[in-house]
């Protein structure tokens, strides 16, 4: 039995999303190969979908996006946002 986030639980999804997001952030920070960047990107975008259902993709995808924006509001940004805008964007013209 797999348990998911309920997307509806904002307060729950929008602390999960920063809490991923800062986790990921620091893991490019750590890391200089692009390749390896990339594919970090993915796998934690990944498992981040992973946590919802699969009706609720899009709304966890924007909730991701919405913490990293977040993250470059408060000065925390840089590069790594923007190589992770760019994946999303990719996944998500992929999905169309």
């Amino acid at each position: 039995m797999t348990l998911f986030l309920n997307i509806a639980n904002k307060p729950e999804v929008a602390r999960r999303a920063d809490s991923a997001v800062r986790g990921l952030l620091t893991a490019l920070r750590n890391t200089e190969k692009n390749q390896a960047r990339s594919d970090i990107i993915l796998q934690s975008i990944r498992n981040w979908k992973a946590m919802f259902p699969r009706n609720a993709n899009q709304a966890a995808v924007a909730a991701f996006t919405h913490a990293l924006n977040m993250e470059s509001g408060k000065g925390n940004g840089g590069v790594e946002v923007v190589e992770c805008i760019r994946c999303l964007d990719l996944i998500a013209n992929k999905a169309h």
